[in-house]
């Protein structure tokens, strides 16, 4: 069973920062899967950013070991966030919402949170792994970073994709989106002053792939909702409305570059239907919903309120404190 850990809602915050973080945690079944260059030597298998970094990343990349294809096997890993006030100004104060990124590869993500998706004794493993380590039942997890939005057609109505038999999460609805792809060090390399816009650069760039890719359309505009952690990754959510009808957006799916990802689109046509596909029993990908209550929690506090007194029963207990 997958977990909602953390929803941070943006609207919640006056600034956001992005530092340096931890690569997975490693077990030993789990590394010998993974791409490293010198099978003979043992590798370190440190969490370093700097180090996991070289040997995860960079090495297997100048063997030809990862990056085949024509895809990028480079992630951003979500290693956990914090959040404080600054009342230095006197005025107040400001809310900071601090993200800590790691290294990590898409080989990572296969052998750790793809698996333990369906796999309850190894999501049980890895857990019990994390909590024994290193106090953090998701150490040993890949956690990559994406990006998703939730579109609203014409008429207003929330559109929901169906992933199809060969996608992962074959069968649940979520929002179009991806990972964010490229050399995890490169949003380090910026001044920490403009690492945050740097950050969210990057993530509506991608964002603007993926939905290109999927769903063969452009989105103005969208409008960043906040952060959604669940189990095995993080994801930026975004909202936008596209003045298209559901009907051109089903059709236009289909003849994308990447639409065999999508085998259907669900229309949601009012807020209590999306508090009913969040209380019901409807396959969903975990932070999906999560971007669905930051969307609740804009416009109708008494469903969002609703939905999140249901989670424990569809998510367990492990989810963080929701904004009330």
């Amino acid at each position: 069973m997958e977990h909602l850990y953390m929803i941070a809602a943006m609207a919640d915050y006056d600034a956001l920062h992005v530092v340096k973080g931890n690569a997975m945690a490693v077990l030993p079944e789990v590394a010998s899967c993974l791409p490293f260059v010198s099978p003979s030597a043992a590798p370190t298998l440190s969490r370093d950013f700097d180090l996991a970094l070289e040997e995860r990343v960079h090495a297997p990349l100048c063997a030809g070991l990862i990056n085949k294809g024509g895809y990028d096997d480079r992630k951003l890993r979500f290693d956990g966030h914090r959040s404080f006030w600054d009342c230095s100004d006197g005025a107040g104060g400001k809310h900071h919402l601090v993200l800590r990124f790691g290294p990590t590869i898409y080989h990572e993500r296969a052998a750790t949170g793809l698996p333990a998706h369906t796999d309850d004794a190894l999501y049980d493993r890895l857990i019990h792994a994390g909590e024994q380590q290193y106090a953090d039942p998701l150490a040993f997890f890949s956690r990559p970073f994406g990006v998703g939005i939730l579109l609203f057609d014409s008429s207003g109505s929330l559109l929901l994709f169906r992933r199809s038999a060969t996608a992962s999460y074959a069968g649940c609805y979520h929002a179009v989106g991806g990972f964010v792809d490229g050399d995890p060090a490169a949003l380090f390399r910026s001044e920490r002053e403009s690492r945050a816009n740097d950050f969210l650069a990057l993530s509506t760039r991608t964002l603007a792939c993926e939905l290109n890719e999927e769903l063969g359309i452009p989105v103005l505009s969208p409008s960043l909702l906040g952060f959604v952690e669940g189990t095995t990754g993080v994801a930026a959510y975004y909202q936008s409305q596209i003045l298209l009808p559901a009907s051109v957006i089903h059709d236009s799916m289909f003849s994308a570059s990447d639409g065999s990802c999508h085998d259907g689109v669900l229309t949601l046509a009012r807020p209590q239907d999306m508090c009913d596909v969040i209380t019901g029993n409807l396959p969903v990908v975990p932070e999906c919903v999560g971007a669905m209550l930051l969307w609740l929690r804009q416009v109708d506090k008494e469903l969002y309120s609703e939905a999140c007194d249901s989670l424990p029963r569809r998510y367990g207990q492990r989810y963080g404190v929701l904004p009330r």
